[in-house]
């Protein structure tokens, strides 16, 4: 098995994802990137890596762990980066895509297997800022709200035309939604109170 360390990261020149044998600590491969700061991500299909800077190239590739091989490659958009880290749903690829200069935001979901797209979803004001989290095939945001509004938050499902249900919490959410044996969910708050969901 392999770890991976990016090089550089804030250097503007082209910086490298190093992978490095965990047996040993030898480096077994080195991928050369454009020029910026990447974001790197560890799914089951390997190694996401998103360009955050500068924003106007918005590469999105797929490396393979063992090898360094970009598996593929694509854009979240010309100019874009991604507001947080991807998260995993089933064998999806979910991701909240903001445009710079305060540019609308929207949620994408990609096949992690090729990159391909298969929806996206423009986000409204009262959803934004939004944090995605995966809970098995389903996916979950939290946020301020309802209007961004610091006192308060929400917690959300959605699904590929949107959000299926919405819950408003007292105090932005704290932690990220976790599965409850009956079936719920629950997610901590900023005042430290659980709020639950059926």
């Amino acid at each position: 098995e392999n770890i991976v360390n990016r090089v550089g990261q804030l250097d503007p020149d082209p910086t490298p994802i190093a992978g490095y044998e965990l047996a040993t600590g030898r480096r077994a491969w080195a991928l050369g990137l454009d020029a910026g700061s990447w974001q790197l991500t560890a799914t089951t299909a390997g190694l996401v890596a998103v360009q955050n800077s500068p924003v106007d190239q918005g590469g999105l590739d797929l490396v393979e762990p063992a090898t360094g091989h970009i598996a593929w490659r694509s854009s979240i958009g010309h100019p874009a980066f991604l507001a947080t880290p991807p998260v995993v749903v089933g064998s999806d690829l979910a991701m909240v895509v903001q445009l710079p200069q305060d540019g609308p935001s929207f949620a994408a979901l990609r096949k992690l297997t090729t990159g391909s797209l298969i929806a996206t979803h423009r986000l409204g004001s009262s959803q934004v800022p939004l944090t995605l989290a995966a809970l098995g095939p389903d996916l979950y945001g939290t946020g301020l709200g309802p209007t961004g509004k610091t006192e308060s938050g929400f917690v959300e499902r959605i699904g590929l035309d949107g959000v299926i249900w919405r819950v408003i919490l007292p105090q932005p959410a704290q932690t990220s939604p976790v599965a409850l044996p009956e079936g719920g969910i629950a997610v901590q708050t900023e005042d430290l109170r659980c709020a639950t969901a059926a």
